[in-house]
């Protein structure tokens, strides 16, 4: 006990100061949730929310310096952990916290609606809020604690503190090179014993916060089965869930028959009906993975197997594994790793001998009907002496198609210019010149190109924005390292867009190495591309020598090798986004996908 801790405690007793007790048995009777409308009752309710009850427990010092984390789906009481855990502290342990937000604009919002309300409701320190600059815009400032707080994407307050907390840490990326994680931890190294607390619903595998969990405890809230009496169903293991489904052919979709899930013990078989999981819930656990560092690193996981919400009912998660499957995008997938089992996203890995497999994209292009094209876009790389460009369409049901692929020597020429180049390639037996301005006014299944996107960064910046600005159909695209958005208008030139490649390279990933349902939402290829071109796609790999390389976000080309075609399949992602975004109705030939159909809202 600290010696501020020691005075405290002294005195608590003529002037009343609350007595130190169990976290959870203070929550029960102080957090009052009677005004927060995300809540069911006007308490917490430790029965129905077991899996709480350990991680609040970690917010006891224990006299050691503890790094805790705690990964699940959103409305599931993340923030409620971190909450509780600060306010516990603002009164009973007189220190500094610093609480660290996505934003700042995040941080204002959970200020006032959730730790606000809460604390005005416990008699010992409502009175405090009404003291003159308790509230402040980067601090509350308490009789015996400070609480600090900011939003992510700068440097942390360079602040001592005892209790650091991290919210959704997942969504913080980094900031001109520098790890807000690990600019956050340096806030606690001055105490023998502090906290670091940190909460997210997950995101990608080779994210910091996911690393932080790996390097804990491991601690998986873990159901008992009914059948052998044993802990062996996690509560993210939504994939164990069995069930029946059935086609809707007017609405050409999968359905669950209600009632029909059920879920088996990986042990002993035995199938467990729905009825039975209050109880399986009630009787878990947290098994971790590592126990030796559960007492200075415990990392929690908790999946929605283990609510009892109606909204999480076992036949609403299997229509979300439906939803998830073969015919699902990328984002839907994610969103089910992320939202529902609160795990990071896993994407297949890949190998050498997946490259072969890439064939499975081709397509004959000429057995497309026109009257399937919705419309047209091409898309251009940008090297210093050739454009690597394809045309690609988009059909009626949502997939993308390369139509051609080409390395295009000029942007566009005058006659006098065009005539000469002629006459150079009719002496060595070549046919005319193609330059990109013929491209974008030719026809391609009987549609010229709606919008041509070209990668405006390189030796040709000035060319490609004089190309831009003279054509209108024409738009640059810059790659950035954005953190909260896939891309964005440029704030500095009229017609350039900053996008997030490596957004779009996962995208692109999943797309050439997962996506299997040729359904819809797929990615063809024509298939009369040259071999070299295919190993342009297929240069970007694994990257084996670096840490998290298996993730798609940190593949890089095999040896430096060429991978312009990679490059414009990946803006081709990017170039449907924006069509989606900012292309009038007007525009497109047709309106039939159900994506096109959404965007406009028609039935």
């Amino acid at each position: 006990m600290s010696a501020a801790e020691k005075i405290y405690a002294g005195m608590s007793g003529f002037l009343h100061l609350p007595v130190r007790e169990d976290i959870v048995d203070w929550a029960s009777k102080n957090i009052d949730l009677s005004g927060d409308i995300s809540s069911q009752g006007s308490r917490i309710d430790f029965a129905r929310s077991p899996f709480l009850i350990e991680p609040l427990r970690a917010w006891n010092f224990d006299g050691i310096k503890k790094e805790v984390v705690v990964a699940a789906p959103e409305q599931m009481g993340k923030t409620l952990l971190e909450v509780v855990g600060v306010i516990y502290n603002i009164t009973f342990t007189p220190c500094q916290i610093m609480v660290v937000y996505p934003s700042d604009e995040a941080a204002k919002e959970i200020n006032i609606t959730r730790y606000e309300p809460l604390i005005r409701k416990i008699p010992f320190l409502a009175p405090e809020l009404e003291r003159p600059y308790c509230a402040r815009q980067d601090r509350y400032r308490f009789s015996s604690t400070t609480m600090f707080f900011q939003g992510a994407g700068k440097k942390i307050m360079s602040k001592a503190c005892k209790i650091v907390v991290n919210d959704e840490a997942a969504a913080w990326g980094k900031i001109s090179g520098i790890s807000n994680i690990e600019d956050s931890k340096k806030r606690t190294r001055s105490f023998d014993e502090s906290i670091y607390y940190s909460v997210s619903t997950p995101s990608m595998e080779s994210d910091e916060f996911w690393q932080c969990f790996l390097a804990g405890s491991q601690a998986y809230w873990t159901l008992r089965c009914q059948g052998c009496g044993k802990l062996t169903i996690r509560s993210c293991d939504l994939h164990l869930l069995q069930f029946e489904s059935a086609h809707d052919e007017e609405a050409d979709l999968w359905h669950i028959v209600p009632g029909s899930c059920r879920l088996p013990c990986p042990k002993c078989g035995y199938e467990h009906v729905e009825a039975e999981k209050y109880k399986m819930i009630a009787e878990a656990e947290y098994v971790p993975k590592f126990p030796e560092r559960h007492e200075r690193t415990p990392s929690f996981q908790f999946g929605v197997l283990t609510n009892q919400t109606p909204a999480f009912a076992w036949d609403i998660i299997a229509q979300k594994i439906l939803e998830s499957g073969r015919r699902a995008d990328l984002m839907q997938q994610k969103t089910f790793d992320n939202s529902w089992r609160g795990l990071p996203y896993r994407p297949r890995k890949v190998g050498r001998d997946d490259i072969e497999n890439i064939k499975e994209h081709f397509i004959d292009t000429a057995q497309i009907d026109d009257e399937d094209i919705q419309f047209v876009f091409m898309v251009s790389d940008t090297q210093d002496t050739f454009s690597p460009t394809g045309v690609f369409g988009y059909d009626v049901n949502d997939n993308i198609v390369l139509l051609e692929y080409h390395n295009v020597e000029h942007l566009s020429l005058l006659e006098d210019e065009r005539r000469r180049v002629n006459d150079l390639r009719k002496s060595d037996g070549l046919g005319p010149i193609v330059t990109l301005e013929d491209m974008l006014e030719r026809k391609y299944k009987g549609l010229t190109p709606m919008v041509h996107i070209i990668d405006c960064r390189g030796h040709r910046t000035q060319e490609i924005k004089q190309y831009s600005r003279t054509h209108r159909k024409v738009f640059m695209y810059a790659g950035a390292a954005l953190r909260n958005e896939e891309w964005k208008k440029s704030q500095n030139e009229k017609k350039m867009f900053l996008v997030s490649a490596k957004y779009y390279q996962v995208l692109l990933i999943w797309y050439l190495y997962s996506q299997k349902s040729k359904e819809g939402n797929y990615f063809f290829l024509t298939n009369d591309l040259s071999d070299a071109t295919m190993g342009e796609i297929t240069a970007v790999q694994p990257d084996k020598t670096k840490r998290n390389g298996h993730s798609p976000e940190n593949w890089e080309p095999l040896n430096d090798a060429v991978h312009d075609a990679f490059d414009v399949l990946k803006m081709a992602l990017f170039a449907v986004d924006f069509a989606f975004k900012l292309v009038g109705r007007e525009h497109f030939a047709r309106i039939i996908s159900p994506k096109l159909k959404q965007r406009f809202r028609m039935t």
